[in-house]
């Protein structure tokens, strides 16, 4: 994603901009609950079977 303008003056004047990454809508959720399981202690097994369980997709498209 666009963060705006460069912060050093010489590459803003040349049209440079910063960029970052941004949270996808489609998997973020997933993504922040694999995260947490993970730290809260469960293992990758457990946390595969919960999102299998959940019926949650390996896609991001659900297909």
């Amino acid at each position: 994603m666009d963060l705006g303008p460069h912060p050093d003056p010489g590459k803003a004047a040349d049209g440079k901009r910063l960029h970052g990454l941004a949270p996808d809508p489609a998997t973020s959720e997933v993504v922040r609950r694999i995260f947490r399981e993970f730290l809260s202690g469960m293992g990758l097994f457990a946390i595969a079977e919960g999102l299998t369980r959940d019926g949650t997709t390996t896609s991001p498209l659900g297909t």
